[in-house]
């Protein structure tokens, strides 16, 4: 099997597992999922748009309207697991047009980094919408998307696979790491109580 066909399949199964993990984590409410998302989308984000990101939650708790910045200050990013994409981007775009605040006031662009489908989308476009204008086929990345465009770009294939791959292994050693932990632990307590 060729190695692009073997790295697209691990790129479909480990997004498709992604998604239906988070979506479960969500109804369950299991755990903050959109911190979880916000890691992911950091990392895929400057491979969709060729630059660094950082997450702007990391420097004000719960950040205001978006999520992502980009290294040029000209990308913002609104990560969101939200299920109603329409709504979610509605209502992110209606508040930044009504933005009083002056560093959210000078935001041009915003990204929609979704979990949801796009389809139902409606582009807001021209002089009525404001200073942000939005088109849902450039303005919103979701984990479909993110599958076709790796089938299309090798490049970005590549890159993709290599963050995948490099996420799936760290999160392997971590956990093998505190299962050997936990097992230590566990066996050095056992040891202090045995009676002499």
């Amino acid at each position: 099997m060729p190695g692009d066909v073997r790295r697209m399949d691990y790129i479909k199964e480990y997004l498709s597992a992604y998604e239906a993990k988070l979506h479960l984590s969500n109804r369950l409410g299991l755990l903050d999922n959109a911190k979880l998302f916000e890691l992911f989308a950091v990392r895929v984000c400057g491979i969709w748009f060729g630059q660094k990101f950082r997450n702007l939650n990391k420097e004000t708790v719960n950040y205001p309207y978006v999520d992502l910045i980009s290294e040029d200050e000209m990308i913002y990013v609104q990560v969101s697991t939200a299920l109603d994409t329409s709504k979610k981007v509605r209502s992110t775009l209606k508040n930044l047009r009504a933005c009083t605040d002056p560093p959210f006031c000078d935001i041009q662009r915003v990204v929609f980094f979704m979990l949801g489908d796009q389809s139902e989308v409606k582009d807001e476009l021209g002089e009525s919408t404001g200073r942000i204008s939005f088109s849902a086929a450039d303005d919103i990345v979701t984990v479909k998307a993110i599958a076709q465009r790796a089938m299309e770009d090798m490049d970005f294939q590549h890159a993709l696979y290599d963050v995948l791959y490099d996420e799936f292994t760290s999160i392997e050693t971590i956990s093998k790491s505190l299962s050997d932990a936990v097992a230590v632990s566990r066996d050095v307590g056992m040891r202090s109580t045995e009676v002499p």
